[in-house]
């Protein structure tokens, strides 16, 4: 009886130190708080991606791989969307990720470390257990049960898939509870140790589920300090769940329990009930651990070899590691299946138009199919009809497949319409959406124009019509020559014939029908017959020069190598004074008194002054230009007749008065001078 009472003594006196010493010292955390439930105060921000799988690129360029969003407590950030995730590769820019979600896509590797000492009740350990069969999952989760046994480590139950085996386990543990007091800092070591020779990473949720009650986590400060950074290093989850013993909670130990929770952003409950455990494992939300997500992209990077897969969140790269896969791909096989190797397109010509003949068929249909020798089925982005010429190929038509479309061309055959047979060789060059190329083997056509007789026979009487206009033209143009010989030999012949040959032989300006020479030229150098000689003048304007279309006296003839232009300059009286304009468009100039005049600008031209045509040993002209004395201005509207000189002409000038005498004595020899002209007419 005094031993008990001595123990009872004993362990009063421990219980008022510890008591003591608890309020003494600065904890974090008083036992009062250790009632409610602490979560992580940064659960659903997604901090890192982890990837659970490599690569699948069974359909490739189709990508997919399955990852887990985590937040900072290691927790399934839920309600991923689509937009929110690109995957990146290699180099190449980012393109959108399609996501998928699975409830139960992944395993957990849950770890139940228990106090079997007697300060926690054994019968609400084992409710404690059995309340996690239900969330458990058969064959995909690993369950492991630990204890500490005077003070070592024990596997109660050794790592198992099995949920009868954890179910057996439970019903095996004792009743009662254990004799003396049990640490349970070996087996939480333990723990640590088996989740990191595992190596499961962030494949799967690791989590702690401690179930102890009183002071069963122990230790200096330091050493929990430890225990919580090597917690956060492997990034398990830890669920504290605290059946009290008696007085425990006023023990400074219990407030590790808070502090291991809240330090590891996990969760502490206190348990004393059955309700307890429910409410406490309804925000714990075991079955959102198993939460998995599949990204699946197409690929924009065709490159063969190694290719290294990021996953981004709102363009953030939080992705550890990387997914790598390696592929080999090889160009497009094209094939043409319509028309065939040799075919012949047959065309019958319809009418004919300005640009050529027009058939009954214009469009022919080029079918290709597509054929990928790597088994990676891809897009066709363009494809190219391609004719063979003897100057190189040539790209008939190009055009942009579509998804669901038949492969083909309707290539315009409209630019063949010769009448002939036609020999071309057409390829298909098909490009898929990483730029590689195939090309088809040439295949040889025959294209065949055929013109119908009728339409020939047609084009034939145009012809003949076009024959008839031009023999009708050319027989009109024989007749105006042979009628405008006639009349030439009509007008030089008899009486007619001969005033004018002896007028063209006088060199004039022209004359007045009544009226006298109004001034004259002195040829001092020109055309050799011409020298000396003088050139009347009859009418106010006059003009000089080399061809006999243009000028009224003409000096050396149009074929001549003179300085002279065809028309060099005008002569011209205006109220009863002379001038001379310079009208060279050759750029040949005119001088008086040997000073260059302006071109189209009239010029006073007096009495005696010498008039220079062209340029010196240039075959030039020089006169001297007199006035008649007397001369007014004539107001009679002149008849000129234009005469040329003939440069090998070497008879002497006639007098305009010997001309009149001459038409009066063949006038009194016949009373009509034009009847020979119009009895010939």
């Amino acid at each position: 009886m005094s031993k008990m009472y001595l123990a009872l003594q004993k362990a009063n006196l421990i219980l008022f130190l510890a008591n003591i010493f608890y309020f003494a010292m600065p904890w974090p955390i008083k036992a009062s708080a250790m009632s409610s439930l602490i979560v992580s105060n940064e659960q659903g921000v997604p901090a890192r991606i982890c990837l659970t799988s490599a690569p699948r690129i069974d359909n490739f360029p189709e990508v997919a791989l399955d990852f887990r969003l985590l937040d900072s407590g290691q927790r399934i950030v839920p309600n991923l969307s689509s937009p929110d995730i690109q995957a990146k590769e290699n180099n190449s820019s980012p393109v959108p990720a399609q996501i998928i979600s699975t409830a139960a896509g992944i395993g957990l590797n849950v770890y139940f470390v228990i106090d079997v000492g007697n300060r926690t009740d054994p019968l609400l350990v084992k409710e404690i257990l059995r309340s996690f069969l239900p969330l458990l999952v058969d064959s995909k989760d690993d369950i492991t049960i630990i204890t500490d046994q005077e003070n070592v480590s024990y596997h109660y139950l050794k790592t198992t898939e099995s949920l009868a085996d954890f179910e057996k386990s439970i019903n095996s543990l004792p009743n009662e509870r254990g004799e003396g007091y049990r640490s349970i800092n070996n087996a939480l070591s333990q723990s640590l140790m088996d989740i990191k020779n595992q190596n499961y990473g962030c494949l799967r949720s690791n989590i702690i589920v401690l179930i102890a009650g009183g002071a069963s986590l122990e230790g200096p400060p330091e050493k929990i300090a430890t225990f919580i950074t090597e917690v956060k290093k492997q990034n398990i989850q830890m669920v504290v769940l605290h059946p009290p013993y008696l007085a425990d909670s006023s023990l400074p130990a219990l407030a590790y329990y808070e502090s291991l929770a809240r330090e590891t952003y996990g969760i502490y409950k206190k348990i004393d009930s059955e309700k307890d455990i429910q409410g406490a494992l309804q925000i714990f939300a075991l079955d959102k651990e198993r939460l998995l997500y599949t990204a699946s992209y197409r690929t924009n990077n065709g490159d063969n070899g190694d290719h290294k897969v990021t996953l981004l969140y709102q363009n953030q790269d939080i992705t550890e590691g990387s997914g790598r896969y390696s592929i080999t791909i090889s160009p497009p096989e094209i094939r043409i299946v319509s028309p065939s190797e040799g075919s012949i397109i047959q065309r019958i010509a319809t009418k004919r138009s300005e640009s050529g003949y027009l058939y009954d068929k214009n469009l022919q249909t080029v079918e290709f199919t597509v054929a990928w020798p790597d088994g990676r089925i891809r897009n066709i982005m363009s494809a190219d009809l391609v004719i063979e010429t003897p100057q190189g190929p040539l790209t008939a038509m190009s055009i942009n497949p579509m998804s669901g479309v038949p492969l083909k061309f309707d290539w315009d055959i409209r630019d063949f319409a010769t009448e002939k047979e036609i020999l071309l060789d057409i390829k298909v060059i098909g490009t898929d959406e990483f730029g590689l190329a195939g090309t088809s083997q040439a295949v040889n056509l025959k294209i065949i124009n055929e013109v119908p007789l009728d339409i020939t026979l047609s084009e034939w009487r145009i012809y003949i019509l076009y024959a008839i206009v031009i023999v009708l033209v050319i027989a009109i143009i024989v007749m105006i020559i042979i009628l405008r010989k006639k009349l030439s030999n009509i007008v030089t012949s008899g009486v007619v014939g001969k005033i004018i040959g002896e007028v063209r032989k006088t060199i004039v300006g022209g004359r007045h029908r009544k009226g006298n020479m109004l001034a004259k030229l002195i040829i001092i150098d020109g055309p050799a017959a011409m020298i000396n000689k003088e050139l009347p003048i009859y009418t106010e304007s006059v003009k000089l020069g080399r061809d006999p279309e243009k000028a009224d006296f003409v000096f050396f003839g149009p074929d001549a190598s003179s300085s002279v232009s065809g028309l060099h300059c005008r002569l011209e009286r205006v109220g009863g004074s002379w001038r001379i304009v310079a009208l060279s468009t050759s750029g040949s100039e005119t001088f008086v008194d040997d000073q260059a005049i302006p071109f189209n600008e009239p010029v006073s031209l007096y009495d005696s002054q010498t008039v220079r045509l062209g340029y010196l040993a240039q075959q030039q002209v020089v006169f001297k230009f007199l006035v008649e004395q007397g001369q007014t201005n004539t107001t009679a509207e002149p008849e000129r007749i234009t005469n040329v000189v003939d440069q090998t002409e070497s008879s002497d000038l006639v007098n305009i008065e010997d001309i009149k005498q001459k038409i009066q004595t063949d006038q009194s020899e016949s009373e009509d001078p034009f009847k020979e002209f119009r009895d010939r007419s």
